[in-house]
Protein backbone atom coordinates (compact mmCIF):
# COMPACT_ATOMS: atom_id res chain seq x y z
CA UNK A 1 0.00 0.00 0.00
CA UNK A 2 1.59 3.54 -1.14
CA UNK A 3 0.75 6.63 0.29
CA UNK A 4 1.78 9.50 -2.16
CA UNK A 5 2.04 13.57 -1.53
CA UNK A 6 4.57 16.36 -2.35
CA UNK A 7 4.66 18.88 0.58
CA UNK A 8 7.05 20.91 2.30
CA UNK A 9 8.58 19.93 5.60
CA UNK A 10 5.37 17.65 6.07
CA UNK A 11 5.28 16.40 9.73
CA UNK A 12 5.17 12.63 8.57
CA UNK A 13 3.40 11.37 11.61
CA UNK A 14 0.11 12.56 10.49
CA UNK A 15 -0.18 10.76 7.58
CA UNK A 16 1.59 7.13 10.01
CA UNK A 17 -1.54 7.81 11.93
CA UNK A 18 -4.16 8.18 9.41
CA UNK A 19 -2.54 4.82 7.48
CA UNK A 20 -2.54 2.89 10.39
CA UNK A 21 -6.00 3.80 11.35
CA UNK A 22 -7.99 3.52 8.13
CA UNK A 23 -5.82 0.15 6.77
CA UNK A 24 -6.70 -2.96 7.16
CA UNK A 25 -3.37 -4.59 6.58
CA UNK A 26 -1.45 -1.94 8.01
CA UNK A 27 1.13 -3.09 10.98
CA UNK A 28 0.11 -2.72 14.98
CA UNK A 29 1.31 0.48 16.24
CA UNK A 30 2.57 -0.41 19.86
CA UNK A 31 2.06 2.64 21.52
CA UNK A 32 -0.56 5.34 19.67
CA UNK A 33 0.73 8.27 21.47
CA UNK A 34 4.24 8.21 20.13
CA UNK A 35 5.25 10.99 17.62
CA UNK A 36 7.87 11.73 15.74
CA UNK A 37 8.53 14.57 13.53
CA UNK A 38 10.44 13.83 10.15
CA UNK A 39 11.19 16.46 7.82
CA UNK A 40 11.31 16.06 4.50
CA UNK A 41 11.24 18.84 1.62
CA UNK A 42 9.69 16.44 -0.82
CA UNK A 43 7.42 13.32 0.24
CA UNK A 44 7.60 10.81 -2.69
CA UNK A 45 5.99 7.63 -1.43
CA UNK A 46 5.02 6.06 2.08
CA UNK A 47 5.61 2.20 1.71
CA UNK A 48 3.33 0.36 4.25
CA UNK A 49 5.64 -2.81 5.55
CA UNK A 50 4.62 -5.88 7.65
CA UNK A 51 7.35 -4.61 9.88
CA UNK A 52 6.71 -0.55 9.78
CA UNK A 53 7.08 1.93 7.00
CA UNK A 54 9.89 2.68 4.03
CA UNK A 55 9.95 6.65 3.60
CA UNK A 56 11.64 8.28 0.30
CA UNK A 57 11.33 11.76 -0.72
CA UNK A 58 14.24 14.93 -1.14
CA UNK A 59 15.91 16.03 2.02
CA UNK A 60 17.99 18.86 1.81
CA UNK A 61 18.60 18.09 -2.44
CA UNK A 62 19.14 14.56 -1.81
CA UNK A 63 17.18 12.00 -2.46
CA UNK A 64 16.79 9.98 0.90
CA UNK A 65 15.37 6.56 1.69
CA UNK A 66 14.09 5.96 5.19
CA UNK A 67 13.27 2.64 6.96
CA UNK A 68 10.85 2.94 10.35
CA UNK A 69 9.83 1.02 12.80
CA UNK A 70 6.17 0.41 13.84
CA UNK A 71 6.64 3.22 16.36
CA UNK A 72 8.37 5.32 13.66
CA UNK A 73 11.97 4.95 14.48
CA UNK A 74 14.65 5.36 11.85
CA UNK A 75 15.72 1.70 11.73
CA UNK A 76 18.13 3.16 8.51
CA UNK A 77 18.35 6.22 6.45
CA UNK A 78 19.79 6.57 3.02
CA UNK A 79 20.99 10.23 1.59
CA UNK A 80 24.25 9.30 -0.43
CA UNK A 81 23.43 7.89 -3.82
CA UNK A 82 25.62 8.42 -6.32
CA UNK A 83 22.60 9.69 -8.73
CA UNK A 84 20.34 11.34 -5.71
CA UNK A 85 22.28 14.80 -5.73
CA UNK A 86 20.17 17.52 -7.27
CA UNK A 87 21.34 20.70 -8.10
CA UNK A 88 20.03 23.92 -10.07
CA UNK A 89 22.11 26.96 -11.11
CA UNK A 90 20.12 30.18 -12.51
CA UNK A 91 20.89 32.84 -14.62
CA UNK A 92 21.64 32.64 -18.37
CA UNK A 93 22.67 29.24 -19.17
CA UNK A 94 21.41 27.99 -16.12
CA UNK A 95 21.10 24.20 -15.42
CA UNK A 96 18.93 21.56 -13.53
CA UNK A 97 19.30 18.42 -12.12
CA UNK A 98 16.43 16.33 -10.28
CA UNK A 99 15.48 12.81 -9.25
CA UNK A 100 12.31 11.72 -8.02
CA UNK A 101 11.42 8.15 -6.88
CA UNK A 102 7.93 7.78 -8.18
CA UNK A 103 7.25 4.40 -6.76
CA UNK A 104 8.82 1.74 -5.37
CA UNK A 105 8.25 -1.93 -4.97
CA UNK A 106 9.98 -4.73 -2.78
CA UNK A 107 10.50 -7.78 -5.01
CA UNK A 108 10.42 -11.88 -4.14
CA UNK A 109 13.66 -11.59 -2.72
CA UNK A 110 13.17 -8.64 -0.54
CA UNK A 111 14.85 -6.14 -2.88
CA UNK A 112 13.38 -2.60 -3.20
CA UNK A 113 12.88 -1.52 -7.24
CA UNK A 114 12.60 2.23 -7.48
CA UNK A 115 11.41 3.47 -10.48
CA UNK A 116 12.50 7.09 -10.88
CA UNK A 117 12.08 10.45 -13.14
CA UNK A 118 15.37 12.09 -14.10
CA UNK A 119 15.24 15.47 -15.59
CA UNK A 120 18.07 17.46 -16.46
CA UNK A 121 18.99 20.12 -18.83
CA UNK A 122 18.52 24.15 -19.25
CA UNK A 123 17.03 25.67 -22.20
CA UNK A 124 16.17 22.15 -23.62
CA UNK A 125 15.29 19.27 -21.10
CA UNK A 126 15.97 15.93 -21.14
CA UNK A 127 14.01 13.15 -19.27
CA UNK A 128 15.05 9.35 -18.68
CA UNK A 129 13.79 6.71 -16.23
CA UNK A 130 16.23 5.19 -13.33
CA UNK A 131 14.85 2.00 -12.42
CA UNK A 132 17.82 1.02 -8.98
CA UNK A 133 17.41 -2.34 -6.98
CA UNK A 134 18.76 -2.13 -3.68
CA UNK A 135 18.88 -4.25 -0.94
CA UNK A 136 16.46 -4.83 2.01
CA UNK A 137 18.92 -2.06 4.07
CA UNK A 138 18.85 -0.08 1.13
CA UNK A 139 22.43 -0.13 -0.64
CA UNK A 140 22.40 -0.01 -4.35
CA UNK A 141 22.64 -3.40 -6.06
CA UNK A 142 22.40 -2.44 -9.72
CA UNK A 143 20.36 0.39 -11.95
CA UNK A 144 19.14 0.90 -15.39
CA UNK A 145 18.48 3.82 -17.28
CA UNK A 146 16.39 4.29 -20.12
CA UNK A 147 16.87 7.75 -22.43
CA UNK A 148 14.61 9.43 -23.91
CA UNK A 149 11.88 7.84 -21.87
CA UNK A 150 9.20 10.11 -19.50
CA UNK A 151 7.67 7.99 -16.30
CA UNK A 152 4.48 9.38 -14.52
CA UNK A 153 3.25 5.71 -13.02
CA UNK A 154 4.31 2.30 -12.53
CA UNK A 155 1.92 -0.81 -11.84
CA UNK A 156 3.16 -4.23 -10.56
CA UNK A 157 1.28 -7.20 -12.69
CA UNK A 158 0.10 -10.36 -11.84
CA UNK A 159 3.24 -12.20 -13.41
CA UNK A 160 5.42 -10.09 -10.81
CA UNK A 161 6.44 -7.54 -13.82
CA UNK A 162 6.12 -4.15 -13.78
CA UNK A 163 4.31 -1.91 -16.16
CA UNK A 164 6.01 1.72 -16.92
CA UNK A 165 3.73 5.05 -18.64
CA UNK A 166 5.47 7.49 -19.70
CA UNK A 167 6.09 8.87 -22.88
CA UNK A 168 5.42 4.95 -23.91
CA UNK A 169 4.16 2.07 -22.29
CA UNK A 170 7.18 -0.78 -21.50
CA UNK A 171 6.29 -3.74 -19.41
CA UNK A 172 9.06 -5.78 -17.77
CA UNK A 173 9.48 -8.72 -16.36
CA UNK A 174 10.65 -9.47 -12.90
CA UNK A 175 13.76 -9.43 -13.72
CA UNK A 176 13.64 -6.19 -15.39
CA UNK A 177 14.17 -7.47 -18.61
CA UNK A 178 12.22 -5.55 -21.49
CA UNK A 179 9.08 -7.83 -22.52
CA UNK A 180 7.23 -5.67 -24.37
CA UNK A 181 7.61 -1.54 -25.60
CA UNK A 182 4.76 0.30 -27.12
CA UNK A 183 4.85 3.94 -28.32
CA UNK A 184 3.01 3.99 -31.54
CA UNK A 185 0.16 5.93 -30.14
CA UNK A 186 2.23 9.26 -29.25
CA UNK A 187 1.76 8.76 -25.67
CA UNK A 188 2.18 12.06 -23.60
CA UNK A 189 0.51 11.57 -20.36
CA UNK A 190 -0.01 14.08 -17.66
CA UNK A 191 -1.21 13.01 -13.91
CA UNK A 192 -1.94 9.37 -15.57
CA UNK A 193 -2.39 7.08 -13.00
CA UNK A 194 -2.06 2.70 -13.38
CA UNK A 195 -4.02 0.90 -11.20
CA UNK A 196 -4.67 -3.72 -10.96
CA UNK A 197 -8.10 -4.23 -11.51
CA UNK A 198 -10.13 -6.95 -10.16
CA UNK A 199 -9.66 -9.65 -13.12
CA UNK A 200 -6.18 -9.18 -12.49
CA UNK A 201 -5.66 -6.92 -15.30
CA UNK A 202 -4.67 -2.92 -15.23
CA UNK A 203 -6.78 0.37 -15.84
CA UNK A 204 -4.99 3.27 -17.05
CA UNK A 205 -6.21 7.10 -17.17
CA UNK A 206 -4.20 10.50 -17.98
CA UNK A 207 -4.34 12.43 -21.45
CA UNK A 208 -4.01 11.77 -24.96
CA UNK A 209 -2.00 14.46 -26.98
CA UNK A 210 -2.22 16.38 -24.23
CA UNK A 211 -5.98 17.40 -24.74
CA UNK A 212 -7.69 14.13 -24.63
CA UNK A 213 -8.83 12.50 -21.65
CA UNK A 214 -7.30 8.73 -22.04
CA UNK A 215 -8.94 5.63 -20.43
CA UNK A 216 -6.64 2.20 -21.31
CA UNK A 217 -7.62 -1.65 -20.36
CA UNK A 218 -4.47 -3.84 -20.14
CA UNK A 219 -3.65 -7.56 -19.70
CA UNK A 220 -1.16 -8.18 -17.48
CA UNK A 221 1.60 -8.42 -20.09
CA UNK A 222 0.86 -4.62 -21.34
CA UNK A 223 -1.51 -5.47 -24.39
CA UNK A 224 -3.99 -2.69 -25.03
CA UNK A 225 -7.51 -4.72 -24.33
CA UNK A 226 -9.76 -1.22 -24.92
CA UNK A 227 -9.10 2.18 -25.74
CA UNK A 228 -11.75 5.00 -24.67
CA UNK A 229 -10.81 8.75 -24.74
CA UNK A 230 -13.70 10.69 -26.06
CA UNK A 231 -14.83 12.04 -22.76
CA UNK A 232 -14.16 15.90 -22.83
CA UNK A 233 -16.22 18.26 -24.69
CA UNK A 234 -13.86 20.92 -24.26
CA UNK A 235 -10.09 20.53 -24.45
CA UNK A 236 -7.38 21.14 -21.94
CA UNK A 237 -10.38 21.17 -19.40
CA UNK A 238 -10.63 17.85 -18.66
CA UNK A 239 -7.59 15.65 -17.47
CA UNK A 240 -7.57 11.96 -16.34
CA UNK A 241 -5.42 12.43 -12.69
CA UNK A 242 -6.86 9.13 -10.66
CA UNK A 243 -8.75 5.89 -11.15
CA UNK A 244 -9.99 3.46 -9.03
CA UNK A 245 -12.65 1.01 -9.31
CA UNK A 246 -15.94 0.13 -7.39
CA UNK A 247 -15.94 -3.25 -5.41
CA UNK A 248 -19.09 -4.59 -7.59
CA UNK A 249 -16.73 -4.15 -11.00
Amino acid sequence: MKYQKSVDFIFLVIAFTFLSCTKNDSPVIEDPSITRDIQINSLSNILILDDGFLVTGVRNSKVTILKLDVNFNTIWEKNNYEWGTLTSTGGWGGSFYSMDIKNIFIDDHGNLICFCSKMEGGDVVWSSVLIVKLDKYGNEINRIELANTSLVDVAKTSDNGYLLAGNKLIKFNADLSTSLEIDNQNYVFSGAKIINTNDKDLALTGTWNSDQVLFQKLDERGNIQWTKKSFNQKHFNDLGNDLSQLSNG
